[in-house]
């Protein structure tokens, strides 16, 4: 297995004027939560605010791999799926 790559963020901002529930967090692929994520699963984000989704890639082959981020929570739309694509090298 590869080492992690240099971590990405993924921004999430509640525009609405009530607080935004985060229900459940995940992440697929060879990508993992890392440290200093600031959304979390039960957490909640109030409005005009925002959290950081933090990222790694740790591919187990040298290929192209994709994933991604879903965020359930409590909008209108309730689950919000992020891609993510990475290539070892």
């Amino acid at each position: 297995m590869g080492r992690a790559s240099a971590a990405g963020t993924v921004s999430v901002s509640n525009t609405g004027t009530t607080p935004l529930v985060l229900s459940n967090l995940t992440v697929s692929g060879d990508f993992a939560l890392a440290a200093g994520t600031t959304c979390l699963g039960g957490g909640t984000l109030a409005a005009a605010a925002s959290c950081a989704i933090i990222v790694t890639f740790t591919p187990a082959a040298q290929e192209t791999k994709s994933g991604s981020v879903t965020i359930k929570d409590n909008a209108r739309i309730n689950q919000q799926i992020v891609s993510l694509s990475g290539t070892r090298i």
